[in-house]
């Protein structure tokens, strides 16, 4: 999740898209385009946050929520760690973590991400691990202390191949799931 690498087989990592996100502007675009980018030098030129591959520029949204809390203040609302883009529509199996958003609230990071689909058995509790571990960084970093995630879901789900599994958690035998189906 704090990664930007992709392996073999993979379309996209939720690290590459947090960590390793497609920049359009390059970094000496910023001081012209006033309006829309942030205007800090320092920004453009920490390579933790612009990453530089191949000649090709690259956004760590992980770094730049780190950097803008600890110098523009924990008031601020528009750091939001953006997962799905329009372009996922036309993917068949698009990212379920959309976005992670975040915020500062009593000297405390906390995280709200949204998945649209969720696996409660096969990606539930390793994303949730994750993300803690990606929280628990960033508050590190900017020098507060770990707060809350806030998750939420349209699509929690268990699949076929778990639900035997799912009742003897419940407390059913597996005889009784049986008799059930």
């Amino acid at each position: 999740l704090m990664t930007g690498e992709e392996k073999e087989g993979e379309s996209y990592t939720y690290g590459q898209r947090i960590c390793k996100c497609d920049l359009r502007y390059m970094p000496d675009e910023y001081k012209t385009l006033t309006k829309i980018l942030i205007q800090e030098k320092e920004i453009w030129e920490d390579r933790n946050i612009l990453v530089k591959e191949n000649n090709q520029y690259f956004l760590n949204q992980m770094e730049l929520m780190i950097w803008t809390y600890k110098n523009k203040g924990h008031r601020n609302n528009q750091m939001i760690l953006q997962v799905g883009q329009p372009s996922d529509m036309v993917l068949q199996d698009p990212p379920c973590l959309r976005h992670i958003d975040t915020r500062i609230q009593d000297g405390k990071l906390h995280f709200y991400p949204y998945f649209r689909s969720w696996d409660l058995f096969g990606g539930f509790p390793a994303n949730l691990a994750a993300i803690e571990m990606m929280k628990q960084y960033c508050a590190a970093q900017i020098g507060v202390e770990n707060g809350e995630i806030i998750a939420s879901s349209k699509g929690l789900h268990i699949y076929d191949y778990v639900f035997e599994i799912a009742e003897a958690i419940r407390g059913r035998s597996m005889d009784e799931f049986r008799q059930m189906t």
